[in-house]
């Protein structure tokens, strides 16, 4: 502003000075933070893998001033944002926005991420898989007996190592071995405790809960609340799996991967192969693949010898299991008459079975390198597995049998072929294996006591039987029942039933045992036979043999005849030479003998050869 002062003489004088107004900005001195509008909430979510995808609206800040900027974070999982898939486990999502005065404000929410417990599947079959090893749960040597540890191995497509869950009221689950149906047991409560299999029960020790921990499972027993553990955490085949208290180690978590079901032989037993017969088979095309649903003869036998010389047109199949003593590499032999294959599979599964020798022809019994097709290559097995097989056996006319031998990984090249001990041999049962009692005994023998024959069984299943059907096989190839018994009792004792046979058919009788179940289900035993006519067969007695077994060479009358005998390794002990035979009985001395099975071969010029298993008993 100026001030002018002037005088009559228009003299003048200024007075000037500044008047300043301020205008306040409100930023310069802002203490207001921004506000956000809008912030999500927290997220619960859940996964069967190991993460879920989360989103959300991005939050809005204004400020009193100017835009806010916005800065962002995840943590523990860095750099996660709307759409990124989460893992398990929660994540802190943090919004920040921030004025020009560094006033802040903070949005703050959750994503949580669960994993979901799959629906367990009874129907299907698991590998349980360990997160520290890699390696999965399965059976010490395949073995089905009760007590049997349960070990690590590496997967193989085996049957002991799949596993079935069953889910029972309590939500808890027995874990199943599809091998023989038995249950994942422990009665302890130690720390390092091993588990094993035992016959499914209704006990809390065969109770085990599933439960989700960090994207894996504990499996935790309900008996003792321990988790079932990887002992030592070790990385070693074969190494065993018990309990321990529960510390959230690798060796304690477990994966549940699906896998193809293998066929399983969860009604197992061992000594023993199945036996098919479908008579009338007038197809002779090789190889033999054309099998009706239903054979005419269902049975058992307890070795891989074929019976001689029984009929014509034919069809045999035989399978089972061979349960592989040693590790190592086997080689397999045929003899047969007429065509015989050998089919054998990398696992329990029939879909494998892969040929590995064949007759398309015929041999004798012992002879052996008649062709190459009828010894196999090398086959790998690993001890204590089993691997399914199939016999198939086609007659045509005439003399008609079948062998199976082996030769072991332990053994030389220029050794021979063994016969295949019982003890390596198992198979399935008919009928449903739901109700099978794998521990269950069943013997059948029958023989001759004047002019009828005797038939005496025993078993230890009665709690589960309704009743037996005595049969035996008529002239026309068909088993037709003889007789009915009760089979049914309160409890599982070992009890024994018999029959006789008062009028037996002239010459062979075949008979057999059918069990029928409760429920309905039918199993077969064994079939015994038993002669009521010696012409035209080779006889020996008695056996078991002691000091002395008695040959009857009637059918060789006038013949010159030589008798052989070897051990069960195949090493010949004698040679008797009859020269001229007659209806007498040639003795042959076994006072030398040890007790166990021997393998007779009867030759005679312009017959075929016959051989014949017997046994020596001290």
């Amino acid at each position: 502003l100026t001030y002018t002062a002037t005088d009559a003489k228009n003299n003048k004088a200024t007075c000037s000075f500044s008047i300043l107004v301020n205008q306040l900005n409100p930023c310069i001195n802002d203490v207001v933070a921004p506000k956000f509008d809008y912030c999500p909430t927290n997220q619960v979510l859940t996964t069967t893998g190991t993460c879920a995808v989360a989103t959300w609206i991005t939050p809005i800040a204004t400020d009193n001033c100017t835009p806010p900027s916005i800065a962002y974070s995840s943590v523990p999982n860095f750099g996660l944002k709307s759409g990124s898939c989460f893992p398990i486990g929660t994540t802190t999502v943090t919004y920040l926005a921030a004025d020009p005065r560094l006033n802040i404000a903070q949005c703050t929410f959750t994503i949580t991420v669960q994993n979901q417990l799959q629906p367990i599947d009874p129907n299907k079959c698991y590998k349980i898989v360990n997160k520290a090893s890699g390696k999965i749960m399965d059976l010490n040597n395949d073995d089905s007996k009760n007590g049997t540890y349960v070990i690590q191995s590496t997967y193989e497509d085996m049957v002991s190592q799949q596993w079935q869950f069953l889910k029972l009221t309590d939500g808890s689950f027995n874990i199943i071995n599809r091998l023989n149906g038995k249950a994942l047991t422990s009665y302890s409560s130690s720390n390092g405790s091993w588990v094993y299999q035992w016959d499914k029960k209704s006990d809390m020790a065969q109770r085990w809960r599933i439960e989700l921990y960090n994207g894996s499972f504990k499996i935790i027993n309900a008996y003792s609340n321990k988790a079932l553990d990887l002992l030592n955490s070790s990385m070693k085949e074969d190494a065993p799996i018990g309990i321990w208290s529960f510390n959230g180690g690798d060796n304690q978590l477990w994966e549940l991967a699906e896998v193809p079901c293998e066929d399983s032989p969860y009604c197992l037993q061992y000594g023993r192969v199945n036996v098919e017969v479908w008579n009338n088979q007038m197809d002779n095309s090789f190889p033999i693949t054309k099998l009706k649903t239903t054979p005419n003869i269902a049975s058992f036998k307890n070795d891989l010898e074929g019976p001689q010389n029984i009929g014509d047109n034919f069809i045999t199949r035989v399978s089972g299991y061979f349960v592989a003593p040693l590790n190592g590499r086997y080689i397999f032999n045929l003899t047969g008459d007429d065509n015989v294959e050998l089919y054998i599979s990398k696992n329990t599964s029939p879909a494998n079975l892969k040929q590995v020798a064949y007759i398309k022809g015929w041999t004798n019994p012992t002879e052996e390198n008649k062709y190459a097709s009828q010894t196999s290559k090398n086959i790998s097995f690993k001890k204590g597995k089993m691997y399914y097989f199939e016999i198939r056996h086609k007659e045509i006319t005439g003399g008609d049998h079948w062998h199976v031998r082996w030769k072991l990984p332990n053994g030389r090249a220029k050794d021979p072929f063994q016969i295949i001990s019982s003890q390596y041999l198992a198979s399935t049962c008919s009928g449903n294996v739901q109700s099978f009692n794998s521990n269950q005994i069943f013997t059948f023998e029958a023989k001759a006591e004047l002019n009828q024959a005797k038939l005496l069984w025993v078993t230890n299943t009665g709690h589960q039987n309704d009743y037996f059907e005595v049969e035996r096989l008529n002239a026309v190839g068909q088993f037709e029942m003889l007789d009915i018994i009760n089979a049914n009792t309160d409890n599982d004792a070992v009890k024994a039933f018999d029959f006789t046979d008062r009028q037996p058919l002239q010459g062979e009788n075949t008979y057999r045992i059918k069990t029928v179940l409760l429920d309905g289900t039918p199993q077969y035993s064994e079939v015994k036979k038993v002669n009521f006519s010696l012409l035209g067969k080779v006889n020996i007695f008695p056996n078991p043999a002691n000091d002395y077994i008695d040959v009857d060479l009637s059918m060789y009358q006038g013949k010159t005849v030589n008798v052989y005998i070897y051990s069960q390794l195949g090493k010949l002990l004698s040679i008797e030479n009859i020269e001229n035979a007659n209806s007498a009985p040639q003795r042959i001395d076994t006072q030398l003998f040890t007790s166990g099975t021997y393998l007779m071969r009867i030759q005679a010029a312009g017959k075929r050869e016959v051989t014949k298993l017997f046994n020596v008993s001290k």
